[in-house]
């Protein structure tokens, strides 16, 4: 559970850092490719396997998230430590996937966030306090910011993908896990007005249609 817990801390600090040194493009992008280090770690530590027909469903969500974010990798030496923690990021995420994975096997959702959200808190403490942000909110509208994000992405979106995980294999719940740039563009549509364009719709049933894929090639439990 320290592991699970170390492992969000890593993704989530490791990812900020490298969203300040390189392009937001490149950080969501090399984000995408957690599914391959999934897949990469579950069969080099537990020996899973994953079908063709699910590659190709992985394959074909990875494209769909490229074309829907509307944005290309820009690779250059100035960014090269930025996309670098991109890709720890990546690796980060792929390690907590994983490990909760094995958890769930023993353990519920409950105790597994019980354990894991206070390690993770008290890795990125100091984390937080070395980049030399001011930690203490001083408005009720900073307060309903921060309880936002613990209840909703924390709490309940880290809880639920915990709960997935013991139905579903970590390979496919990464895979799944890429249809969040559609809830974003969605969301953002409904909040903010922000128009979908063509590209956008052609990359969000890209991805679905990969995820679908991809389910149908999933080893069944």
């Amino acid at each position: 559970m320290a592991m699970a817990g170390a492992f969000l801390a890593g993704d989530m600090s490791v990812w900020h850092y490298s969203i300040l040194m390189t392009t937001v493009a490149n950080a969501s992008l090399l984000l995408n490719v957690t599914p391959v280090f999934v897949v990469l770690g579950g069969w080099l530590l537990f020996r899973t396997r994953v079908t063709g027909m699910f590659m190709l469903g992985l394959a074909a969500a990875m494209v769909g998230a490229v074309v829907l974010s509307g944005a290309s990798l820009a690779l250059s030496r100035t960014h090269f430590v930025g996309d670098l923690l991109g890709v720890v990021t990546a690796m980060f995420y792929a390690g907590y996937q994983l490990t909760v994975e094995r958890l769930r096997q023993r353990f519920s959702t409950i105790t597994i966030m019980l354990y894991a959200v206070p390690v993770c808190a008290m890795v990125t403490l100091p984390v937080a306090l070395l980049s030399g942000d001011t930690l203490v909110v001083m408005t009720p509208a900073g307060w309903a910011v921060l309880f936002t994000l613990a209840a909703g992405p924390q709490v309940l979106g880290q809880g639920l993908i915990a709960w997935a995980l013991a139905h579903l294999p970590a390979s496919f719940v990464s895979v799944s896990l890429l249809v969040q740039p559609i809830v974003a563009a969605t969301a953002a549509w409904f909040l903010f007005d922000e128009r979908i364009g063509t590209q956008q719709a052609i990359g969000a049933i890209v991805v679905l249609t990969g995820i679908v894929i991809a389910r149908r090639g999933t080893v069944r439990r």
